[in-house]
């Protein structure tokens, strides 16, 4: 049987099954556990769920890795359903106890509406979540920095980078758990971000590629997001490779997670078994899955299929190294 463990993570395999409707509460974690990959990610308390997601040309087409494009939460979403943090804290609780053992439970900390909402001591809060969390089981804290236009949230565009040191600064004493930031790539410099949590000491860094609606500029850097639901598709996996491939060459020695655009093994094998230079260490280890309704199908078909694929006698990586494709910005 192939090895897809992953030592920086302590997981069993690649593949974590990202906040979202399929992970909000306890009940959907452990279903979604069930499809055994390598952690869960439970949703942070206070983000809402629903909206639906508008698939095209079909989530079949999606779900086979052919081109096709996915829009989020596109209509109204329903609010969390934990009334408070003491409900919230037991969920996590119960999902670790009843989910399988070595399947990681991560658990996302914070939503980033709180940190623009005039009245509310988000610091506080958040360092508070970080140490309950602990105390409920969670295997690691992931800060939750990704939705789409939270780096334009409150016009803060000049400081978002360090909104993300300071908060990780800041939650890292507070719990001896690791500590994660999941990072956008739009609307901000994706390597700016990513160097921004490692130097408050992040443990890991996932940047993932999301966008609000479907009218964005080509330069996802500059485009300026609303705050909301955001754009997908198999569209997003060049993207995400360009971005982790421009850490590894600029340095960036923390331990990434990346997503977007994964919905086949093969996707899936592109963001992080193939090489960004020939001779050079792969990319990203783990590999968020962008979650939708079948979502744990997806999950149990991206792990099995990863496995038979590696069985195969004549097993070969079939795309070209990423440093044919696209050109790596390096400052040297």
């Amino acid at each position: 049987m192939a090895d897809l463990s992953v030592a920086e993570f302590g997981t069993i395999n690649p593949f974590v099954i990202a906040a979202s409707p399929a992970t909000q509460g306890a009940s959907a974690v452990i279903k979604s556990a069930r499809s055994l990959p390598g952690a869960v990610t439970m949703r942070n308390y206070r983000h809402g769920a629903g909206g639906g997601a508008l698939m095209l040309p079909s989530a079949a087409t999606l779900r086979a890795g052919e081109q096709a494009a996915h829009s989020h939460a596109i209509g109204t979403q329903v609010p969390d359903f934990h009334s408070s943090q003491e409900e919230y804290w037991e969920a996590v609780a119960r999902a670790r106890r009843e989910m399988p053992s070595d399947v990681r439970l991560w658990v996302s900390v914070g939503h980033f509406q709180d940190t623009v909402t005039p009245g509310v001591d988000w610091r506080k809060d958040w360092t508070n979540q970080a140490r309950e969390l602990e105390g409920a089981g969670a295997d690691a804290l992931e800060v939750h920095f990704n939705t789409p236009g939270v780096a334009v949230a409150g016009n803060r565009v000049h400081d978002f980078y360090r909104l993300i040191y300071n908060t990780t600064r800041m939650i890292k004493p507070a719990t001896r758990l690791p500590v994660m930031v999941k990072l956008p790539v739009e609307s901000c410099d994706p390597l700016r971000a990513m160097e921004a949590a490692r130097h408050a000491s992040a443990d890991a860094v996932g940047p993932t590629a999301r966008w609000k609606a479907f009218v964005f500029d080509l330069d996802w850097r500059r485009s300026l997001a609303q705050l909301g639901g955001g754009y997908g598709g198999t569209q997003a996996l060049p993207i995400i490779c360009y971005t982790v491939a421009e850490a590894r060459l600029n340095g960036l020695d923390v331990p990434i997670y990346a997503g977007g655009g994964l919905f086949d093994r093969r996707a899936a094998a592109k963001s992080g078994f193939r090489k960004v230079i020939s001779g050079y260490s792969p990319g990203a280890p783990q590999r968020q899955i962008g979650v939708t309704a079948p979502a744990i199908l997806l999950a149990e078909t991206l792990r099995t299929g990863f496995v038979d694929r590696l069985h195969r006698p004549s097993h070969a990586l079939p795309w070209p190294s990423l440093s044919r494709g696209i050109k790596v910005r390096n400052p040297d």
